[in-house]
């Protein structure tokens, strides 16, 4: 992995607070994906300890800091030497921080903010103290950005509320999620204890966190068993695990539920499982629901904001139910298992805004780089 930059400014510069889990995920393949469009790109990163996914020739800087605040001037710094033509952050606080950089660097660089989560959910979580603050830095600065982006419409239109922007100034652009390699993984192996036994299973894969609930989905999989003997496996790991395998010691369901832990690759699971289940009371754009659409397995979510909704087409292509609700989510889980696939909505017409290479052209068209892209073919 190359630590060292090149001579010229970056054409697109990706800053993630890490290069793990779901957002550096989509970050890798966006910064992959451009690259190999011909544009010189970087990543910078807060923990740059996790760059095994990276493609070798993508040059990675770390931005020193234990949080977004603290890397303020040091990201000044480099923005000031690098000038980038494009930087791109894609969380929260460091939005803010991208944004206050620019002004104290003076440099030309477009600031593109991104939302990768609902801001009212994010909001939710914070004191009164720190959401009184985190209200005023969006209200303030998020106005000083050249383009802002986020992930889904529901998501846009509360950046819209919150940063006091235009109505439709937010620009949607859905996550990158399927490409060969989605499809490539799914085929390989991936055993699990109910691999062997002739019944449907219904899969979770996420965190093990309080905002998954978990609990309400191993509620309603005992209330399911009532009317159909079937299994559950959980992928994840997290801190309410303790938790997770008391309710299931109690409810007596060790036999019928199997917690994996992180799967490296769980998607041969989505091709196994008949059902994948999401029983969150707050989300995102949740990509495990794209994911499983993509891989032909069924879906059943809570309706929560801002991603299930408009993944699942308002319905047309999974069950929808109220959080918090296990006797809802146990009736979705049973429907979706005896829906006949003849009534099933083809989702692939409505899955091409997630492949990777059209989430791309969507950046490159708002970044103004499609003419850079051609002068490149042109020499080649």
């Amino acid at each position: 992995m190359s630590n060292t930059f090149t001579q010229y400014p970056a054409d697109v510069v990706f800053l993630s607070p890490t290069l793990s889990g779901g957002l550096g995920k989509v970050t890798i393949k966006l910064a992959e994906t451009m690259f190999d469009r011909g544009l010189s790109v970087e990543l910078w990163v807060l923990d740059d300890s996790d760059q095994t996914t990276v493609s070798t020739e993508i040059l990675i800087r770390s931005v020193p800091g234990t949080s977004a605040s603290s890397a303020l001037f040091k990201l000044s710094k480099m923005l000031k030497s690098r000038k980038p033509a494009n930087i791109i952050s894609a969380s929260f606080h460091l939005n803010c921080v991208t944004i206050l950089a620019k002004v104290i660097s003076r440099v030309s660089s477009r600031v593109i903010i991104a939302e990768h989560t609902s801001l009212e959910n994010g909001l939710e979580t914070l004191t009164w103290k720190k959401k009184i603050i985190a209200r005023y830095c969006i209200a303030i600065l998020y106005r000083f950005s050249d383009i802002v982006i986020a992930v889904s419409n529901d998501a846009a239109r509360q950046v819209e509320k919150y940063a006091l922007l235009a109505e439709n100034s937010v620009k949607t652009i859905y996550n990158p999620i399927i490409d060969d390699s989605l499809f490539k993984a799914s085929k390989k192996e991936c055993p699990h204890p109910f691999s062997k036994i002739d019944e449907k299973i219904f899969l979770s894969v996420g965190r093990l966190s309080k905002e998954k609930d978990i609990p309400t989905l191993i509620k309603a999989f005992a209330e399911s068993l009532k009317l159909k003997p079937s299994r559950l496996l959980i992928v994840g790991d997290g801190p309410e695990r303790a938790n997770i395998l008391k309710l299931i010691k109690l409810l007596g369901l060790t036999e019928r539920i199997a917690l994996l832990g992180h799967v490296t690759n769980p998607y041969p699971l989505f091709r196994e499982a008949n059902v994948l289940v999401l029983s969150s009371t707050r989300e995102g754009l949740p990509t495990v629901l794209v994911e499983a659409l993509a891989l032909g397995c069924r879906t059943v979510s809570t309706d929560v904001r801002s991603g299930p909704r408009e993944i699942l087409e308002d319905g047309r292509l999974g069950f929808l139910v109220p959080p918090s609700n296990a006797k809802a989510l146990a009736s979705a889980m049973l429907k979706s298992l005896n829906l006949n696939d003849n009534k099933l909505n083809n989702p692939n017409v409505f899955l091409l805004k997630y492949y990777v290479s059209y989430a791309t052209d969507q950046y490159i068209t708002c970044l103004k780089l499609n003419k850079k892209i051609t002068e490149l073919k042109s020499v080649q």
